[in-house]
Parts: structure tokens; sequence; C-alpha cells
């Protein structure tokens, strides 16, 4: 029979820690902010839904973050919602978010590597396997 810290250490091995990426802006969720006519919300989808791990990494991040024209985001279920100014660049605001998901990712994944958890990137996937089993595209 183990120890408590054998059984443990078992445990953390069978674990997986997930690293997300951005897959796509949701197009129905882009709106007009009410308070502010120049400001617009607009939701990011990820890889998967984050856990309490990788969302406060993100949180760090975005909030320790630099970018002077970046506004609030909030991991909620499978995606990031973002404002920003409808004078910003969308192209260099994108780039700059996909930034911060991966600074978040690099905390996560060492956290993960130094509690002896196994660490995977999810990838999204827009269609079911069946579909890509049939090759529909």
């Amino acid at each position: 029979m183990g120890t408590a810290t054998e059984s443990n250490k078992d445990s953390t091995q069978d674990r997986v820690g997930y690293l997300y990426e951005p897959a796509d802006i949701d197009t129905t969720c882009i709106e007009m902010l009410e308070r502010d006519p120049k400001l617009f919300a607009f939701r990011v989808t990820l890889s998967g839904t984050p856990d309490e791990v990788w969302r406060r990494a993100f949180d760090r991040v975005w909030k320790e973050s630099r970018y002077l024209y970046k506004l609030d985001a909030l991991v909620a279920g499978e995606g990031i919602r973002f404002i920003c100014r409808e004078s910003q660049g969308m192209e260099d605001y994108l780039y700059f978010i996909e930034s911060r998901i991966e600074g978040a990712n690099r905390i996560v994944e060492a956290y993960w590597n130094g509690a002896g958890v196994r660490v995977k990137r999810l990838k999204y996937e827009h269609y079911p396997t069946t579909f890509k089993r049939i090759g529909v595209f």
C-alpha cells in the first residue's frame, strides 16, 4: 500500500491540464454598447471551456498588459467577451488578444508542469468528428 504522497502523485499523473486556442469571433454576439455608442462588445470562441486556473491566468495577463486601448475582457463559458472602441484597428486588437491568450497558456503550462500534471492543448473543431471521417469539410 502506498503512502498518501504516492497516491497523490499517481492521481496527478492521471489528470490533464488544458491550454486553449482562439477559434473565431462569434459574429452573432457583436453588440454596440448603450452606455457609449463608440464602444462595442464581441465574443471570441475558445477551443474549450477554460477551468479556474486558466481563467485566473488570463485575468492576470489581461490586467497586467500595458496596451493603452484595451478595455474589459470576461472569460465566460467557451469564450471571452471583449469590449473595444470603434476607432481601434480590429486586426491589431485581435493580434493583441491572441498574444494574451498565449500568455495565459504559458502561465498555465508552467503551473501544471510544476504540479506534475500532463498538459494538452485543445484544438478547435468546428465540425463533429463524424463529418471529418466522411470527408466533409
